[in-house]
């Protein structure tokens, strides 16, 4: 009779061993841990010997069947460990399985753990919707007839850049609106460009957008990079933030180019 090799006899092991988690198991048997492919069926024959025998060891316990309400993952359940006990979950069926000592007390601590983690699980989060409506304001000196002029709404901002713009005629260049969802990135393209990732707040009783990575890029009719902004910063709703100042890449009658943000919620 020809012998058979080494690899092979591993293989004919592994085939007439049970299958690891194939079936409905105590989801408190810690995992088996990885081995190389050479050790496996010893690994398995370890393991089979090990859980022979605690089925001896616990012949004698009783067996409970718990009904759920909902269904909860192994994961959740396997806070019943603690008891030293078997549990064995059938979410399919919303049952779990209890085997543990004859001990009418540790039978009423169980029950309660498992009415204790059988609730629904927690909502996911609902996520809110963000607006930003966003101004390119320049200083010019001389002034450009062909520029728009502020809108009432940045009258109190102008107040303040003249502060720090003491030369110049403040004139609106351009506006965008830019909408996305909490806790993802925000894109603009056009001649007004924007990427940042958006958060929502609450802070002293209004929400606040929470703008991080934001990097905000206006170019001229060209095509051509006129400035250029990247800074993480808060915006409180229903206030005008003056994101920042910068100083155009060419030379000409715009001095100063500012960057006016303002944010709201919608839900």
């Amino acid at each position: 009779m020809r012998k058979l090799g080494t690899a092979s006899m591993t293989a004919l092991l592994l085939m007439l061993l049970p299958a690891v988690g194939s079936a409905q198991s105590d989801i408190c048997i810690p995992a088996l841990s990885s081995v190389p492919n050479e050790a496996k069926a010893e690994q398995l024959r370890i393991d089979a010997a090990e859980r022979a025998q605690r089925e001896i060891d616990r012949k004698a316990w009783d067996v409970k069947m718990f009904t759920l309400k909902n269904t909860l993952t192994n994961d959740a359940l396997r806070a019943l460990c603690i008891f030293r006990i078997e549990v064995v979950n059938q979410p399919a069926l919303h049952l779990v399985q209890i085997r543990s000592p004859k001990s009418p007390e540790l039978l009423a601590a169980i029950e309660d753990a498992v009415k204790r983690l059988d609730v629904p699980p927690a909502p996911p989060p609902v996520s809110k919707g963000i607006e930003l409506t966003g101004f390119i304001v320049v200083a010019m000196d001389p002034a450009d007839p062909q520029m728009l002029p502020l809108p009432a709404a940045l009258e109190p901002v102008a107040a303040q850049l003249k502060s720090i713009l003491p030369s110049g005629t403040l004139a609106l260049k351009d506006t965008f609106v830019v909408r996305g969802v909490e806790r993802q990135n925000l894109s603009l393209q056009g001649s007004t460009t924007l990427q940042g990732f958006a958060s929502i707040r609450e802070g002293g009783g209004s929400p606040v957008i929470r703008l991080d990575n934001l990097i905000v890029q206006t170019r001229d009719s060209r095509g051509d990079q006129i400035a250029s902004f990247g800074t993480s910063v808060d915006v409180p709703v229903g206030t005008q933030v003056v994101i920042g100042k910068a100083t155009p890449n060419k030379q000409g009658p715009t001095k100063a180019v500012i960057l006016v943000i303002n944010g709201r919620v919608l839900n």
